[in-house]
């Protein structure tokens, strides 16, 4: 079954000097850009020129286009047989036969170009006219300039050693913090400099040893040995040094190493006169999380190497934290438990129970909306895979200030919604039902809005099999707004927050039209088609070739031991050994 490539990331790009308001989406290997008025689409990337309506077929031709705007090669001269037979055969398997000599080898089939690099992340600058994009097969970090009429054009490209798993822009919108998943955090400016520079850390030479065998003459006595012998001093003598490895050819800083896989990325800043910061100074920390449930505050740049705090607690690999824009010292992660806790991150110290749902309380919460695991796996393999805020347009009288926390489980067609006041802990609200899985969440505050992208491909709860024919097609964009049931919210906090519990429950999201022509127009804008099966080819693939891009959490999972009894008698019986004098004993004993 073949279907449309959703939108597996999004971002606004708004400009209220130049009155522009698009939306930035990636789908599979490309990059557009919407109006969020008409919902027309403006540029693709690559191939800005190109935006057909053929129902996201391409063609052979801007399959093998190079994504650096270079024109494609020149097509070899064949024969005009070979260009009869050739309309039944794909353009990528032409065989080319030319004349051979008797006895040589046939030169191998040309091979067909692989297919561009899918963008796994993306990012835009607050003013909104430059965009991020990381392709994750070439480990690439692509810069983009979004014009006035939502053009792209790209600015610079930064191939990475390691494959990026997480991107984030300081403050300022200056620096680039970027980490791989071999656990380096580097930071880089922005806009790279003209001048390519290999690396700032400086480096010490290393000479290398020469080589020295073992054996020598006078151990060697054979005359086969001492010609082998021989032959090994001079084909070690005869090897070139060996060559180190490049560096980076551009600016950049390794500020961090972990020695497990990381996960997430924040740089966050502690303002000044807080409970936690006494000083004048905003003082700015890295915080990264990896597989081996830790969350790790460290300085930022210079002093990097300082670990201020560790946030512990989770269970299970964490998968994504936030800080509230509303209060920046606290952080909310959620975890492959699932699960969700919150810190006060500078100081590391967990906060009460009520703002926590652990392993067993998110999942009964799950199972109280009536919602399983997706298709395949088993009981509690289920993560968390998305984080989002959105702080609300209203102070209470006691100035406590409140929002929305939103959170995603990977696989599940609902969105888990929470309110997050600074008397209060996280207070359970309505959730969001959606015609799909969650991919990625964009919170619109000026207009209390959501906009969430649908996973079209995959059937809802699942994330190995396609969509069926007999379900109803889902959109690729999903928006909802708040209705005026926030306000019991503002009553509530004005008489000093009695009934907050009951006031988040009455918090109700009403679908709003304003994706609907944005839906049309990404229907016909040439988005790329997938191919997805509607059985599961393995019971124990839990995921389909896309969904492996889409979602792939569980590959974090650690395998636990299947049988641990059975794994216990094989340490016994190691440790077991009947030694010869004890032989002797029992055999005496039974004389």
């Amino acid at each position: 079954m073949r279907v449309h490539h959703p939108f597996q990331r999004i971002v606004h790009s708004g400009n209220a000097v130049d009155g522009n308001d698009f939306l930035v989406a990636a789908a599979g290997p490309h990059i557009f850009v919407l109006n969020f008025k008409d919902g027309a689409v403006l540029s693709r990337w690559p191939y800005n020129d190109k935006l057909s309506g053929n129902g996201g077929s391409l063609s052979s031709d801007e399959i093998a286009r190079p994504s650096n705007g270079e024109p494609p090669e020149k097509r070899r001269k064949i024969s005009k047989s070979q260009e009869d037979g050739a309309s039944s055969e794909s353009s990528t398997s032409v065989e080319i036969e030319t004349e051979r000599v008797k006895g040589q080898r046939r030169k191998p089939k040309p091979k067909p170009k692989s297919n561009l690099p899918n963008v796994s992340h993306l990012l835009t600058t607050s003013d909104g006219r430059h965009t991020v994009a990381i392709t994750a097969e070439d480990k690439c970090i692509r810069v983009f300039e979004i014009g006035g009429r939502g053009t792209l054009t790209a600015l610079s490209e930064r191939c990475m050693p390691k494959r990026p798993c997480a991107i984030v822009l300081d403050p300022e919108q200056k620096t680039l913090f970027v980490a791989d998943k071999f656990g380096d955090v580097y930071c880089m400016p922005l806009f790279p400099s003209e001048q390519p520079s290999n690396t700032t850390r400086a480096e010490r030479p290393k000479t290398r040893l020469m080589y020295e065998p073992g054996a020598s003459e006078l151990t060697v006595h054979s005359k086969r040995n001492l010609e082998a012998l021989r032959q090994q001093r001079l084909r070690k003598a005869s090897q070139e040094p060996s060559k180190e490895k490049s560096s980076l050819n551009f600016e950049h800083t390794l500020i961090l190493g972990h020695v497990s896989l990381l996960t997430d990325l924040k740089v966050a800043d502690l303002p000044p006169h807080t409970s936690t910061n006494k000083s004048a100074k905003r003082r700015r920390h890295i915080i990264t999380t990896d597989r081996d449930e830790h969350i790790r505050v460290s300085r930022g740049p210079p002093q990097s190497h300082i670990i201020e705090a560790n946030c512990h607690g989770h269970k299970d690999f964490v998968t994504k934290v936030c800080q509230l824009p509303w209060q920046p010292q606290i952080l909310v992660a959620g975890s492959g438990g699932p699960s969700i806790r919150t810190y006060i991150w500078p100081e590391g110290r967990p906060l009460s129970v009520p703002n926590h749902l652990g392993d067993s309380m998110l999942f009964k919460k799950l199972q109280s909306l009536r919602c399983t695991v997706p298709h395949g796996r088993q009981e509690h393999q289920c993560a968390v895979s998305g984080l989002w805020t959105m702080e609300a347009n209203y102070k209470a009288k006691q100035q406590i200030s409140w929002g929305f926390v939103f959170v995603a489980i990977e696989g599940l067609p609902i969105l888990l919604t929470f309110i997050k006041t600074t008397k209060h802990g996280l207070i359970e609200s309505t959730p969001i039902h959606l015609s799909g899985n969650v991919l990625d969440v964009l919170p619109i505050r000026s207009r209390n809005e959501l906009l969430i992208s649908i996973d079209n491909a995959h059937a809802p709860g699942s994330t190995n099999l396609g969509r069926s024919p007999e379900l109803s097609t889902s959109p690729f964009l999903q928006a909802f707004t708040v209705n005026q049931s926030w306000k019991a919210v503002e009553q509530s906090l004005d008489i000093g927050g009695e009934g907050i519990e009951a006031a988040a429950s009455k918090i109700q999201w009403d679908p709003c039209p304003s994706p609907d022509l944005m839906n049309q127009a990404a229907a016909t804008c040439g988005i790329v088609e997938v191919e997805l099966p509607l059985e599961p080819l393995d019971q124990k693939t839990l995921y389909s070739p896309l969904g492996e891009f889409l979602y792939g959490l569980e590959n974090l999972r650690k395998k636990p031991v299947q049988d641990e009894r059975k794994a216990e008698e094989e340490i016994e019986k190691t440790e077991t050994v009947v030694l010869p004098e004890e032989m002797g004993q029992e055999t005496g004993t039974s004389r």
